[in-house]
């Protein structure tokens, strides 16, 4: 799970995780996926080279495991619930076999994930808010051809 340690609003946001094979091709690779947005462009360059976004593989596959956590857990548990009530949760044998299950299941995209992003060299993620970046994040980010993984805060 997330934990917001900076400001907090009810603004709602989303984080993508960009890949680009080669440093040297952000620019070219950015500008071209984004012919048609270019007055976002600089945004999203600075965005994605600010240091402070930069990720190692391993912070990359750290970041999608704490992003699709809260989602295995919660379609899981809800399939369970759905087919044997709220109470069948209840039972210490039944919540370790549905552990056991979200487990493998996160265990597994994980390294679907990794498998994605085995052959990227510069790795970063960057979020936007409805607040200030709406087109950013509903309408640019998701659509291009950098963009690994979306995640929405909503």
């Amino acid at each position: 799970m997330k934990i917001r340690t900076d400001y907090v609003t009810n603004s709602s946001s989303s984080s993508f995780i960009v890949g680009f094979k080669s440093e040297d091709n952000i620019e070219k690779q950015l500008y071209d996926s984004m012919m048609n947005y270019n007055s976002r462009y600089d945004t999203v360059l600075n965005d994605i080279k600010n240091e402070r976004n930069r990720l190692t593989k391993e912070q990359a596959l750290e970041s999608f495991r704490e992003e699709i956590e809260f989602d295995v857990e919660w379609a899981i548990e809800r399939k369970y619930q759905r087919q044997f009530g709220f109470d069948w949760l209840e039972n210490s044998e039944n919540k370790k076999k549905v552990k056991a299950e979200i487990s493998e299941k996160i265990a597994k995209l994980c390294d679907k994930f990794k498998d994605e992003i085995k052959d990227y060299e510069f790795l970063a993620e960057v979020e936007y808010s409805d607040h200030c970046d709406g087109d950013l994040e509903h309408e640019i980010m998701p659509y291009l051809d950098c963009t690994l993984k979306s995640f929405s805060h909503h």
